[in-house]
């Protein structure tokens, strides 16, 4: 009875030894790693990195977290973990940085600083206006006090100063152009499914103005967002044909004139055409006469913006684009992806954006400690920083 006693007290103490072995190996692992707010306010915090992650859990998840992660120049990783926001982004802008949780704003680089705001659930939008040279974000912030009219709640900062209004509309796709902000407004009720238009303008003040109203076709869905020039809007969508066939709309902002152009058609099997959808908030990009355009498969066409014909594309590699998490943007003349699955290292890979050569791979490492199978954030933004 002595031994039985015996044998179970090792046990007791060898599951207790490891339990707390694995639980120091964690936290261990997780402090090394950790980029406390006084080293992210210091002005040479970006010197060295190289990019810019936002993950955080969904509004459902209580208590949630987000994770900001910063990758230096060799790869390997800082982070801050903040309070959550679905659908949160980042902002970059040469030597400063945006990031954003529930309760604060936080600039990091130049001119550091943290502003509190009222609590948000659900980011949507964020960027830099240069002739203010201000950040500023906008918030999905869900209906009124009267249970009856949308709001959209926008902050910027003009100095040191933190302002803020209300955009009085869900916004269901959103641009930004010659340092203004464009939005898409549309009514799921309308069966003609007519797009309203708008330009935000933020200064010492905010400015909405009424730029055009269109009906793409009924079922018609935005694909991706906004991009803008000196006279038209242009951006991805389906449905008005179906799911299956995706088309460029064209807005004239004078004569209010809209153009549909037939992209591509998903019809091989059934599922193509959800598959296809693009994985990524921001999955095109204007640059002088042609949109390119990334799909949920990977695969980036080169459209001329004046006739809708595509006149080029290629492939991102198949196994990234597989991964469990990833997300891309367009910069320059160059597109980067970021990819990983969970509890294993990520990757970002720099491809030439005229032809998609692969010119640049710089593996993540350890990311995979932090973000693994248990872990319940998600990845909602990748930007590159230097």
């Amino acid at each position: 009875m002595k031994s039985r006693k015996k044998i179970w007290l090792i046990f007791i103490s060898i599951v207790v030894l490891v339990s707390g072995i694995t639980y120091i190996y964690l936290n261990v692992n997780s402090w090394k790693y950790s980029a406390e707010e006084g080293m992210m306010s210091k002005k040479n915090f970006l010197t060295d990195k190289k990019a810019i992650l936002f993950f955080s859990t969904t509004i459902d998840i209580n208590p949630g977290k987000s994770i900001a992660f910063f990758v230096d120049q060799k790869g390997e990783i800082s982070y801050r973990s903040m309070k959550p926001l679905e659908l949160g982004s980042v902002a970059v802008h040469d030597d400063q940085v945006l990031i954003e949780d529930k309760e604060n704003i936080f600039i990091l680089g130049n001119k550091a600083g943290k502003y509190k705001r009222n609590s948000q659930h659900t980011g949507d939008q964020n960027g830099y206006i240069n002739k203010t040279g201000s950040f500023y974000t906008i918030y999905n912030s869900g209906y009124a006090d009267d249970g009856k009219s949308y709001k959209s709640e926008v902050y910027w900062n003009i100095g040191r100063q933190m302002k803020s209004d209300v955009i009085p509309y869900y916004i269901r796709e959103k641009g930004f152009y010659d340092d203004t902000i464009f939005t898409a407004q549309t009514h799921d009720a309308d069966k003609s499914r007519q797009f309203k238009f708008k330009k935000i303008h933020l200064g010492n003040k905010m400015k909405i103005e009424e730029v055009a109203e269109v009906s793409l076709g009924k079922n018609a869905s935005p694909l991706s967002q906004l991009m803008v020039d000196d006279e038209f809007i242009y951006f991805l969508f389906n449905g008005a044909k179906g799911e299956a066939v995706y088309q460029l709309a064209k807005i004239n902002q004078k004569n209010k004139v809209v153009e549909t152009f037939d992209i591509k058609t998903y019809r091989k099997y059934k599922e193509q055409a959800h598959q296809a959808v693009p994985f990524d908030r921001i999955p095109a990009y204007l640059k002088n006469d042609f949109i390119y355009f990334a799909d949920g498969f990977g695969e980036v066409v080169k459209i001329n913006k004046k006739n809708g014909k595509i006149e080029g594309s290629y492939n991102l590699n198949s196994k990234s684009v597989n991964s469990g998490l990833k997300n891309l943007q367009f910069e320059g003349d160059s597109i980067f992806l970021f990819s990983m699955n969970r509890g294993q290292d990520g990757m970002i890979e720099k491809y030439r954006l005229q032809d998609g050569k692969l010119t640049e791979v710089t593996p993540v490492k350890d990311i995979g400690k932090i973000v693994n199978q248990n872990s319940r954030v998600h990845l909602y933004d990748f930007e590159i920083i230097h």
